[in-house]
C-alpha cells in the first residue's frame, strides 16, 4: 500500500503510530515502554531517535485511555518545550489536525479524552513545582544523567512519589554525561541487575544499517578520534573519565597514590614514624560537607601520607561535635602525638576562634591564592609521586577521582554525592602548609654516620667532613 492511501486519520484515532512510523531499531525500545515492566531505563548514542520512540508509545497510550496523567521531563523546562514541540510535529506530520492542544496556562498538550502530558523542567526549584503533591501514570526523565540541581533528592523525593498512588511506569532515558557521580550511573547498574535496561550504540547502528560506515568514520573524525571522550561518551555509551574536566587528572590516569590499609598500618611502625610531624587540614561546609584530613609528612621521603578523614555534615557540624571527631582520629592514627600545624578555609572565622578559645584546637586561615594556583601546586604533587592516599579515605578519594571543574573552570562544580569537593579543597590548604625543610627527626650517636641530615640546607662538604673526623 502506498503512503499515499493510507487512512492516517484512522491509525492515529485508534492509536497506532509506533508500528509503521518507527525504524526497526527503534521498535525494542518502544515495546519495552510499553510492557508491563514499571521502570526503564535506557542509554542510547545520539540522534538514535530515543525520545521519539518514547513519546510515540506515550502518545498511544494516551490516546486509548482517559484522563492519563503523563509528566515529561529534562533538564531545563525551555529545554522540554522544545525538543516536544518539535517531536510532535514531526509525529503527527500526516494528521496535523488531530495533533493534541498545547495549553500554555498548564503547559500540558491535552487529547480529545481527557488525558494530558505534563511538560516541566529541573533547572531548580521554581521548574519542579508544577510536580510536588501530584499523581502520574506515567513519569519521563529525559537526559537524566544531566540534570544538574540535586538530581538524587529530585528523584526520591519530588518524583518517585507521584507514582505512588497509581503503580505507573518511570521511564529514564539519557547519554552518559561527564559526571561519573551522578545517580544515572546507579540507575543503569540496577537496571542491569534487573533486566530493565536499553542500550543502543552507533556499532548497533552500522550493524542494523541505520548508520554507513562511511558516516561512522565521519563522526569518528568529527569526534576527535576513536579513543576521544566525544565519541566514547556520546556514541558508544560508555562511562569514561572526563579528563579534560577533571580537576586532578593525575589521580584518574595512575592510581598508585592510593595505599591500602596494611601498607598504613606498615608506615606507622616505621622506626622514625613517631618523629614526624602530623597536620590537620579543613574545609568548613555551611551547605554541603565538612572535611577535615590527617596528613603526615615522611621527611626523608619528600612525601605526603593523608591518613584518615572525618566529613561531617548539616547539624554534625558543630564546634563541640568538630573537636570531638578530631580528638577521636587524632588519637586513633598518632596516639598522644599532636599536630604540627593546622589549616582551614577562612570563611568561617567565628567556629576557627571557638575550636581555639573552648576546645584548645588551633587551626590558622589559610592565605588563599588563585584557585587555579592551588590545584596546580597539588597536581605537581601527584605528578611526582609526593602524595599518598589511605584507603580508608573514601570521600578524598571520590573527590580526587570524579571531581570536575564548572564549565567556565572557574569554581569546582558540586554535585549530590560530592558536595562542593571539600576534601579536595582541603587537600590542596593543607599541602602548601607543610614544612618541607626542617628535619623533624633528631641526630642520634656518631657511631651511625648514614643518618639523615638535620637540615635539607646544610652544607654538604661540612657533613662529610665531619663524617670522617668520626
Amino acid at each position: 500500500m502506498k503512503k499515499n492511501e493510507i487512512d492516517y486519520q484512522y491509525l492515529y484515532r485508534q492509536g497506532i503510530i509506533g508500528a509503521w512510523y518507527l525504524r526497526l531499531s527503534q521498535i525494542p525500545l518502544y515495546r519495552m515502554i510499553k510492557s508491563k515492566k514499571r521502570r526503564i531505563v535506557c542509554s542510547c548514542r545520539r540522534r538514535f531517535g530515543k525520545t521519539t520512540a518514547i513519546v510515540i508509545s506515550i502518545i498511544e497510550r494516551c490516546l486509548v485511555s482517559e484522563k492519563l496523567k503523563v509528566y515529561y521531563g529534562s533538564p531545563q523546562l525551555n529545554q522540554t518545550r522544545a525538543i516536544l514541540s518539535q517531536v510532535m510535529d514531526h509525529i503527527y506530520m500526516y494528521a496535523p489536525n488531530l495533533k493534541p492542544k498545547y495549553n500554555t496556562q498548564d503547559g500540558c498538550y491535552v487529547f480529545e479524552n481527557g488525558s494530558k502530558i505534563f511538560l516541566f523542567g529541573a533547572k531548580d526549584t521554581s521548574e519542579l513545582d508544577k510536580c510536588r503533591g501530584q499523581e502520574a501514570n506515567i513519569l519521563v526523565l529525559d537526559e537524566y544523567a544531566h540534570f544538574k540541581y540535586r538530581p538524587e533528592y529530585i528523584l526520591k523525593e519530588v518524583l518517585l512519589p507521584m507514582l505512588l498512588t497509581t503503580r505507573g511506569k518511570l521511564v529514564i532515558s539519557s547519554t552518559p554525561s561527564k559526571d561519573l557521580t551522578h545517580p544515572y550511573f546507579n540507575l543503569i547498574r540496577e537496571a542491569q541487575i534487573k533486566g530493565e535496561f536499553f542500550t543502543h550504540t552507533i556499532e548497533d547502528s552500522v550493524k542494523c544499517g541505520d548508520i554507513t560506515v562511511e558516516q561512522q568514520n565521519q563522526i569518528i573524525e568529527d569526534c576527535g578520534g576513536v579513543d576521544s571522550e566525544s565519541y566514547q561518551r556520546e556514541w558508544l555509551c560508555r562511562v569514561v573519565p572526563p579528563i579534560s574536566s577533571l580537576i586532578i587528572p593525575e589521580a584518574s590516569q595512575k592510581q598508585d597514590w592510593l595505599i591500602p590499609e596494611d601498607e598504613s598500618k606498615r608506615i606507622r611502625a616505621m622506626v622514625n614514624y613517631k618523629y614526624y610531624h602530623h597536620y590537620l587540614a579543613m574545609d568548613i561546609g555551611s551547605v554541603d560537607y565538612t572535611c577535615i584530613l590527617y596528613m603526615t609528612y615522611i621527611f626523608e621521603k619528600d612525601l605526603v601520607i593523608i591518613e584518615g578523614e572525618t566529613v561531617l555534615k548539616n547539624e554534625e557540624v558543630t564546634t563541640k561535635n568538630i573537636a570531638i571527631k578530631i580528638k577521636e582520629k587524632m588519637n586513633t592514627l598518632w596516639g598522644d602525638k599532636s599536630y604540627h600545624s593546622a589549616v582551614a578555609d577562612n570563611n568561617n572565622p567565628i567556629l576557627l576562634r571557638d575550636l581555639a578559645n573552648t576546645e584548645r584546637i588551633y587551626f590558622s586561615p589559610i592565605k588563599k591564592d588563585s584557585l587555579v594556583a592551588m590545584v596546580n601546586y597539588a597536581r605537581l604533587m601527584f605528578q611526582n609521586s609526593r602524595i599518598k592516599v589511605s584507603s580508608d579515605c573514601q570521600y578524598l578519594k571520590d573527590c580526587l577521582l570524579f571531581g570536575l571543574w564548572d564549565d567556565n573552570r572557574k569554581a569546582f562544580l558540586r554535585s549530590d554525592s560530592l558536595g562542593h569537593l571539600d576534601a579536595l579543597a582541603a587537600l590542596i590548604y593543607g599541602v602548601r602548609v607543610i614544612d618541607q625543610r626542617t628535619n623533624p627527626i633528631p641526630k642520634v650517636e656518631k657511631e651511625n654516620i648514614f643518618y639523615p641530615m638535620s637540615e635539607k640546607s646544610s652544607n654538604t662538604t661540612e657533613f662529610f667532613k665531619s663524617v670522617l673526623k668520626l
